[in-house]
């Protein structure tokens, strides 16, 4: 009986629990709903004003009040004007309502990357933290971005699962790369998102012929202890190997799978950007991949890295003499942009966190939401560091939280890189928080099983790393706070 329970709780350790599920279960199914609507009713309670003038400025330049630029998705200013003649309160509706549909792709996607429980606490942190922190009912890019970017990485894991199961999965990748078009021509700098999803790809096509080649890669040979009948045959037995199988056979089938798969994302985001594309070609007579303000923000950020303070830059300045400015600064000053970007820190530390006091309800709402920030950002860092077993999914949120981030101490989309730092955090530290209630009930067997097993699972190279990262975290925004 010892035994069994030291597997299982080994088992609810490996922050990886269980299988993914495919079916919703009909009790997760009704608590789902119900956090919908308390998650609708607290956007409600705590939406930002919306005036008649913000949402014309929209309607007339694309961009929301308070931000430099912002290319919105095709037709979004005819949608908003749509709206506009019926009231303005469905422009607020609409946008609360994406941040609501948040939660049922967030329970889905923590679902079939890890279990349906984590997936229940991930919809549960959606559903009461997010709007303590973000402005819901605003016309702001964020909201827009977060949600096209969760759709794109839910659309990423249909296909993944679908593809490899060998199930029809072309259209989830169709709309994967639609999603990611969409997020890039609300915040151009997202062009980096491209190279990362056909990363994930290159390692889910991989993890896809490994699985084949179990089978492919073997031999039937005589097996010399059972006897098949009088005749002295006997069965063959399968070993494990083929003959005339070989490394660069493998490599071709991946390289050509890799790059049927990618041709189809790749076309459907193509054809999204190109309306956009030739409209600027047509207006400016020269090629413009989304925007060049981006740019021009980034050739600031730069500078500004370095400690200089450098001269106002037209946005219409072409993307190939922007590119050699950046270029010629970083090959240059290194080591400054690096101080200057170490110095930034507590922008990225502090993510998530609200600035206090502030009075009254407000007040409360604050220290609630900085109280989760402070339980799940360090779990999730102990969370990244363990064995990766949802394959190119956590590579792929490597590699966006370290895009994020740069951007961020670049000072570039403050709003929009923030919120793609939550969702992921927010997502592994709902796993960590899972883990940690598995742990806890593991007490009733004994507090020494349960301290060896903690030990175990520390031992971990990723974990310690992960543990080092998580007291980094805790240890600076201490250091905030006390200053």
């Amino acid at each position: 009986m010892r035994q069994e329970s030291r597997r299982w709780r080994y088992r609810r350790l490996a922050f990886s629990i269980g299988m993914p599920e495919w079916r919703i279960a009909s009790p997760d199914l009704l608590l789902l709903v119900l956090l919908m609507l308390g998650g609708g009713a607290l956007r409600w309670l705590l939406r930002a004003p919306l005036t008649l003038e913000d949402a014309l400025a929209v309607v007339q330049t694309g961009g929301s009040v308070g931000q430099t630029w912002l290319f919105s998705v095709p037709g979004y200013a005819r949608f908003v004007t749509f709206l506009l003649g019926f009231d303005l309160l469905w422009l607020q509706v609409v946008q609360m309502g994406l941040s609501v549909l948040l939660i049922p792709l967030g329970y889905d996607l923590a679902r079939r990357l890890f279990d349906g429980r984590s997936g229940l606490i991930f919809a549960t942190l959606l559903t009461i933290w997010l709007p303590l922190v973000d402005l819901p009912g605003r016309l702001l890019s964020s909201n827009l971005i977060l949600f096209l970017l969760a759709l794109h990485l839910w659309l990423l894991v249909h296909w993944r699962d679908s593809y490899r199961a060998d199930e029809p999965s072309v259209a989830w990748l169709l709309g994967a790369g639609v999603a990611l078009a969409c997020a890039t021509l609300v915040y151009a700098p997202l062009l980096w998102a491209l190279g990362w999803t056909l990363l994930f790809m290159l390692i889910e096509v991989w993890r896809r012929l490994a699985d084949d080649e179990v089978v492919l890669r073997g031999e039937w040979v005589p097996t010399k202890d059972v006897r098949f009948d009088a005749g002295g045959r006997q069965p063959d037995r399968f070993t494990g190997r083929v003959r005339g199988w070989s490394w660069r056979l493998s490599g071709r089938r991946w390289l050509f799978a890799v790059v049927q798969q990618g041709l189809i994302l790749l076309i459907a985001w193509a054809v999204t950007l190109t309306p956009w594309m030739l409209t600027a070609y047509r207006a400016t007579q020269q090629f413009i991949l989304i925007d060049t303000q981006s740019l021009v923000d980034l050739a600031l950020g730069l500078h500004a890295a370095t400690g200089q303070t450098a001269a106002p830059m037209p946005s219409e300045q072409p993307q190939g003499v922007l590119l050699a400015e950046m270029g010629n600064l970083v090959r240059a000053q290194p080591l400054a942009i690096l101080a200057g970007l170490w110095a930034e820190r507590d922008s990225l530390w502090g993510a998530g966190l609200t600035r206090l006091p502030l009075g009254g309800v407000a007040g409360w709402l604050g220290m609630l939401g900085n109280l989760i920030w402070m339980l799940v950002a360090p779990l999730s860092l102990v969370v990244f560091g363990t064995r990766l077993r949802e394959g190119g999914v956590r590579v792929l949120a490597w590699a966006w939280l370290v895009s994020a981030s740069l951007m961020l101490l670049f000072g570039q989309g403050v709003a929009q890189n923030l919120v793609l730092i939550w969702f992921l955090l927010l997502l592994y530290g709902a796993v960590g928080l899972y883990g940690l209630g598995a742990w806890v009930s593991t007490l009733r067997d004994g507090i020494a099983g349960s301290l060896e097993d903690a030990r175990y699972f520390l031992s971990t190279p990723g974990v310690i790393v992960g543990c080092i990262l998580m007291l980094a975290l805790l240890w600076q925004i201490g250091r905030m706070w006390i200053g």
